[in-house]
């Protein structure tokens, strides 16, 4: 998500960014980094929607690995999406 290469935060068509709080993989540093670079070069339309105490990929687990308490995160990321792609 977040490489040396400037040329990549000037994105060539509209995207929605969702990402987890407690993310192993892409952690809030990179997120905040991906937020600055995109304010400064991007031209096209973004958004960054970051969930609170949710993990990486918590939007397609399978529904037995989701606890109750995750339900309304996952399905406002997918109403989100939803949202976005209309």
């Amino acid at each position: 998500i977040v490489k040396d290469s400037e040329d990549i935060y000037n994105l060539k068509n509209p995207t929605l960014f969702i990402f987890a709080e407690n993310d192993a993989v892409i952690p809030l540093e990179n997120v905040s980094l991906l937020t600055q670079k995109l304010k400064e070069h991007c031209k096209v339309e973004y958004q960054i929607k970051t969930f609170s105490g949710q993990t990486h990929g918590f939007v397609h687990r399978k529904r037995e690995d989701c606890s109750p308490a995750d339900k309304p995160y996952i399905d406002e990321a997918r109403r989100n999406l939803i949202e976005w792609l209309n």
